[in-house]
């Protein structure tokens, strides 16, 4: 299972004049660093979350899942792919210990792993 991490940095700027609020990261560093500011590190606090959380903050952060190789819910793509080029009762490609069933379901055709890991991929792409 593949691991990612978000880390959430607090960095104080001491400054006589306002900062615009569309200042970039950047541009804070360099007055920090050779400018009229003076900046001090506050606090890094780096947390592991799940692929779904992932997607999720890659989303609000106005990027896309795919930039990790995930899909919107936090399945890794190459996963995907790997059920989705299975055949009934093919062995699992994600946990090596199960069987993959083809199903027809409400919401389409789904491979889904009939052993260890259990999981469960759409046969075409959901469009999310």
């Amino acid at each position: 299972m593949r691991a990612y991490y978000k880390t959430i940095i607090t960095y104080q700027v001491l400054h006589e004049d306002p900062i615009p609020d569309d200042t970039c990261l950047g541009d804070i560093v360099e007055m920090c660093d050779s400018g009229p500011c003076v900046g001090n590190l506050k606090k890094w606090e780096t947390k592991t979350v799940d692929g779904e959380t992932m997607a999720k903050l890659l989303t609000e952060a106005r990027s896309d899942p795919s930039f990790f190789d995930i899909d919107c819910n936090g399945r890794d793509l190459s996963d995907i792919e790997a059920m989705r080029a299975t055949e009934p009762e093919d062995e699992c490609p994600l946990c090596h210990n199960g069987t993959v069933e083809h199903c027809s379901r409400e919401d389409g055709e789904w491979a889904i792993c009939r052993g260890e890991c259990g999981a469960a991929v759409p046969l075409e792409d959901d469009d999310d």
